[in-house]
C-alpha cells in the first residue's frame, strides 16, 4: 500500500513538473507591448515610447521630441493590426490625433509601424520591438 501511495505522489510530482513548462505564444504578448506603447505615446512618455524602438530609431525619436512643449496629443489608437509570420511580426496601422500649440486645430496623422518579436524561443520570453522609423508629425 505504502509503494502504491509513493509511486502515485511520484506520478503526480512528475504531472505537475511537466505543466510548469510555459509555451511562449508573441501573439498574446504583442498587444501587451502594443498597448503600453500607445498609452506612452499618448501621456507624451518620450523616454518611454522609444523603449519599444530598435536602439537607432529610439535615439533619434528622443533627440526629435524630448522637451517638445508645443504638441499636444489628443488620441491614439490603432486602426489595424496583422501578425505576420507565425505570429512573430506585425504590420500596425496607427492614427494620432494631435495639435501644436498656440493652434487647438486637432490633427490627424496615420502612419504604418513593423513590429518584431525579438529573442526569446518557444520556452524563454522575447520582446515585441518596433524596427521602423518612427515618422516625424506633420
Amino acid at each position: 500500500m505504502r509503494r502504491i501511495k509513493g509511486l502515485a505522489l511520484l506520478g503526480l510530482f512528475f504531472l505537475l513538473l511537466g505543466g510548469c513548462g510555459v509555451v511562449v505564444q508573441p501573439g498574446k504578448e504583442f498587444h501587451l507591448a502594443s498597448r503600453d506603447f500607445a498609452q506612452r505615446l499618448r501621456w507624451m512618455d518620450v523616454s518611454g515610447t522609444a523603449r519599444h524602438m530598435l536602439p537607432e530609431y529610439a535615439e533619434d525619436y528622443r533627440q526629435r521630441y524630448l522637451g517638445r512643449e508645443d504638441l499636444r496629443i489628443v488620441d491614439v489608437r490603432f486602426e489595424t493590426i496583422e501578425l505576420l509570420e507565425q505570429g512573430r511580426e506585425a504590420e500596425a496601422r496607427m492614427v494620432v490625433e494631435y495639435y501644436l500649440l498656440p493652434s487647438l486645430n486637432v490633427k490627424k496623422f496615420r502612419f504604418s509601424q513593423h513590429w518584431a518579436y525579438l529573442g526569446g524561443d518557444r520556452y524563454h520570453p522575447g520582446v515585441w520591438t518596433i524596427t521602423s522609423p518612427f515618422p516625424p508629425f506633420p
